[in-house]
């Protein structure tokens, strides 16, 4: 079997994801998050299309934005979860996001619980620990790398991990 070569994605490439529901979403590749495991950050954008539209992709890119996300672009690829569609130059001085992450992650007794662990950063730039997660954080997107196919979900609106602490 042979195996698909994939050159590592330029900042601005622009990917489509189908849809189990025949519509598809675009996303495009805006930033390394040096603080996340040097982690590519896309920004999702809300717009669904049908499968036999082909939008401009100047146009798409100037949409609203659903959600920012970390993951790891090539891995979807060769899941074929995504594909490239192209690329739009980013615009000058793009505002980068901030995530929110919680140390509690993962821990039982934390599940779907309070914590007091919390951090934030802007993408690129160190953690901030501000303990309990206040409501001028909470709109934050969750900060962890997330895998290929868990994009689908949070297209779907499953905006936090099952096991995340509140």
């Amino acid at each position: 079997m042979a195996v698909k070569r994939i050159a590592r994605a330029k900042l601005g490439d622009v990917f489509e994801v189908n849809l189990e529901d025949d519509n598809k979403v675009y996303f495009q590749f805006i930033s390394l998050d040096i603080t996340q495991l040097n982690s590519e950050v896309i920004r999702v954008f809300k717009e669904k299309y049908c499968q036999d539209e082909e939008p401009n992709l100047n146009e798409i890119v100037l949409g609203e934005i659903d959600f920012y996300v970390h993951v790891v672009i090539k891995a979807g690829i060769l899941r074929n979860i995504w594909d490239k569609v192209g690329n739009v130059e980013l615009e000058d001085g793009i505002d980068l996001p901030y995530f929110r992450s919680c140390r509690d992650y993962g821990n039982k007794e934390y599940h779907r619980k309070k914590s007091s662990n919390w951090m934030v950063w802007k993408t690129g730039e160190p953690f901030h620990f501000i303990g309990e997660l206040s409501e001028k954080y909470k709109t934050f997107d969750i900060g962890m790398v997330f895998p290929p196919p868990s994009i689908h979900k949070l297209i779907k609106g499953e905006r936090v991990p099952i096991n995340y602490p509140l």
